[in-house]
């Protein structure tokens, strides 16, 4: 997918081409991508559910940017450098931020400042991506994508990385945000079905790993938002 993702930019093609055989330089760049975007993804929850009146993650010592108070050993750290190291599909998360639903401001229901703190993660995800994007533009626009070539190429690594956690966040499986957002809209009855998903969230994330076709469906959105914000 990265490939597709630069092939209209041959002057990278030479920083792709380092990328793709040095395994040191591989891995350090999507883990150090990875943990940023992971923490950043949390803070996010832990921001909007401050605003809502929640203060269980700030007590928490989670409403920081310290990577350190986000990253899950597991999560962040062993899986995806196993999955970086021998290239397979890796599925990757961070230290959940803890609410108290009750806690929330009163102006809004309990399902609906549940969904707000659920869906500010992807968002942020998205807005990283965003960010990630108008910098490779800028590297381009003034002429220096070649001379630079190893910060566009991380830059449009993080554009795809992002997007990745944007959609996969997303998916209304438990525990993860979309299930969180759907169940905040969603009548109290078909709610508690979608929370019963969780007894087969192991399952789905099998899916997701080991079926070809399944990440064909994943990465297919994935891949076509990273192209536009990357062409844009």
């Amino acid at each position: 997918m990265f490939e597709s993702l630069l092939a209209h930019y041959p002057e990278l093609a030479g920083a792709f081409a380092s990328f793709s055989t040095n395994v040191v330089i591989r891995v350090t760049a999507v883990m150090a991508i990875l943990i940023v975007s992971l923490a950043l993804h949390e803070y996010a929850h832990a921001w909007v559910a401050t605003r809502l009146g929640d203060d269980t993650a700030r007590l928490s010592g989670r409403l920081t940017l310290n990577l350190l108070a986000h990253v899950d050993p597991i999560g962040s750290i062993a899986i995806p450098l196993i999955g970086n190291l021998f290239g397979l599909s890796f599925i990757a998360w961070a230290k959940p931020v803890p609410i108290t639903p009750t806690r929330f401001t009163r102006r809004l229901s309990m399902g609906q400042a549940v969904a707000l703190t659920a869906v500010a993660g992807p968002i942020a995800n998205l807005l990283l991506a965003f960010a990630a994007a108008l910098v490779f533009a800028l590297i381009g626009l003034g002429g220096m994508r070649e001379a630079i070539a190893p910060i566009g190429l991380v830059a449009a690594l993080a554009v795809m990385l992002n997007i990745g956690l944007f959609f996969f966040n997303l998916i209304p499986i438990p525990p993860l945000d979309g299930s969180k957002i759907l169940m905040g809209v969603l009548p109290p009855n078909l709610s508690l079905q979608v929370a019963r998903l969780g007894n087969l969230s192991i399952f789905f994330f099998m899916l997701i790993l080991f079926s070809p076709k399944i990440q064909s469906w994943f990465w297919g959105p994935v891949e076509w938002l990273s192209r536009f914000m990357v062409g844009m």
